[in-house]
């Protein structure tokens, strides 16, 4: 789906995207032993975590005084122009969606979750709703909960109270950005991009972390497992193994060659050894942990030109393989370009921001309908003096042929045609200056297309040619060069025609 193009080698062979069902992942075992139980026990109200939430378009959900369905109803909240911020809490369960029973208090009973925040009280009005206002006409505003019904949705969560390995907690499901994404069904090769200069730092971040704070090295099952000395972090990172369906063939580009110091000529084939450091946010019981793979050789099967910044390509079945199953961007990619605008509506109304690679285009092609409306404004000023200019010459010639003019006329020539021979004039003129143009124009881009490819190719990029004449304008031009020889014709013809053939030859 990223549309690479290797300039040597090709893309690795691999279109899955999942592993086998009865694949187990050898760091769920490792958390699960830690960690404890996966459900939570909590309390009513208890403080959950921070978040920004979005409630639908057109979408109002019940405003109560307490996170319990039986609470008084304030009101009705609806989608806010700003950023909705508020505090995720426990509280009674209810039952249209998952977040209703996602957890059991000391009783046993279920719990769901809620949202607290102060909103805009709207009021019910007959079948429709509206603001609610106090005495002096302001708008309403109040504390209360809203549940987490599938017309919420939220956009990102901070933990308030971090979850600590090795303590009875839940393992929390959102992602610390926005929303889980699980992976979908595509025909297309799967990638997972990674950029080594995030790896380095991340583990330039734990070195340092490793020898200011952990105290100790834990085996678990074979597992090794970095410990904090601090119980206020409790941070762990679990080494595990990367899956036995693991391609282990990566796409470099030349940027990363140079890291390796590898020629590009001698690339294909070479190996290097890399560990994947991933963020307990990206795994699928997410964490304020880290899991890191143990090192592995991957060989390059191909490279890509960019060179700004060392990544590389690895098949997207290598990190499911190690848990990861979130994440904070996916590509949606439409088959027909007239359904994307609604595609992305649907999108972002689930409070997702999207990117498309139709804005570009859309800014590219304000960029030339601006150039082309600045051309078209010299092209008309140059045909404006192109007109005088032909006016000129056939009012000119016209002075300089009276004489001839008379000759003809005494010779028999009716008036008609010598207004007929100037408009043909005019119309030859026209017609060879508007061949002369487009060839003069067709050469001057093909030139700039010359300057623009020396300049890509310093860029290892191709051959770019912006000249093109499609016929459509050839035969515009064509038309609009005879017509203006026509019109600028029309005055000396007809004043040709008034020429008396005896003061004519007496004309000196």
């Amino acid at each position: 789906q990223s549309a690479i193009k290797p300039i040597i080698g090709d893309i690795f062979a691999s279109d899955n995207i999942s592993v086998p069902e009865n694949t187990t992942y050898k760091y769920q075992e490792q958390i699960g032993d830690v960690a404890g139980a996966s459900t939570k026990s909590v309390e009513e109200k208890e403080l959950n975590g921070e978040v920004e939430f979005s409630i639908s378009e057109n979408e109002y959900v019940r405003v109560r005084s307490n996170p319990d369905t039986g609470a008084t109803l304030i009101g009705y909240a609806t989608k806010s122009n700003q950023t909705q911020k508020g505090l995720q809490v426990w509280g009674a369960s209810y039952n249209n969606n998952e977040n209703g029973k996602s957890a059991t208090n000391q009783s046993n009973q279920p719990m769901g979750k809620w949202i607290t925040s102060t909103f805009e009280i709207y009021e019910k009005d007959g079948d429709g709703y509206k603001l609610k206002l106090s005495d002096k006409g302001e708008i309403v505003k109040e504390s209360g909960y809203i549940a987490m019904l599938d017309n919420v949705q939220m956009l990102s969560f901070r933990q308030l109270q971090p979850q600590v390995l090795g303590e009875s907690t839940e393992i929390i499901l959102e992602s610390e950005n926005r929303p889980s994404v699980l992976a979908g069904t595509t025909e297309d090769k799967s990638l997972a991009l990674v950029t080594t200069d995030d790896l380095k730092s991340t583990a330039q971040q734990i070195e340092q972390k490793t020898s200011e704070v952990l105290e100790g090295i834990t085996e678990v099952n074979g597992e090794v497992i970095f410990q904090d000395s601090e119980a206020t972090s409790k941070e762990k990172i679990i080494k595990v193994a990367l899956s036995s369906d693991a391609i282990k063939e990566a796409v470099v580009n030349r940027a990363m060659l140079k890291v390796l110091n590898i020629s590009e000529e001698d690339s294909i084939g070479k190996t290097f050894d890399v560990a994947f450091i991933v963020p307990g946010t990206l795994l699928d019981n997410a964490s304020d942990g880290k899991v890191q793979s143990e090192s592995t050789s991957y060989e390059i099967v191909g490279v890509v030109p960019q060179d700004d910044s060392p990544f590389f390509y690895a098949p997207f079945i290598d990190l499911r393989g190690i848990g990861v199953t979130n994440y904070s961007q996916v590509k949606l990619v439409s088959d027909r370009q007239d359904v994307l605008s609604e595609i992305r509506k649907k999108v972002e109304s689930m409070g997702f921001l999207t990117s498309s690679v139709v804005d570009t285009v859309q800014q590219i092609n304000s960029l030339f309908a601006t150039a082309r409306t600045v051309l078209a404004l010299i092209g008309t000023v140059a045909l404006a003096v192109a007109a005088l200019g032909m006016f000129n010459t056939l009012t000119v010639s016209l002075l300089e042929r009276i004489r001839e003019i008379g000759l003809m006329k005494a010779m028999g020539m009716k008036s008609s045609e010598v207004k007929e021979l100037f408009l043909t004039e005019s119309m030859i003129m026209g017609f060879f200056g508007g061949i002369l143009g487009i060839v003069m124009g067709y050469l001057a881009g093909k030139f700039v297309s010359v300057i623009l490819t020396l300049v890509a190719i310093k860029s290892n990029s191709g051959f770019l040619d912006i000249a093109t004449v499609p016929v459509s304008i050839v035969i515009i031009v064509m038309g609009l060069s005879i017509t203006v020889g026509l019109i600028t014709g029309i005055y000396p013809a007809r004043k040709a025609t008034r020429i008396s053939a005896l003061n004519a030859l007496r004309y000196e």
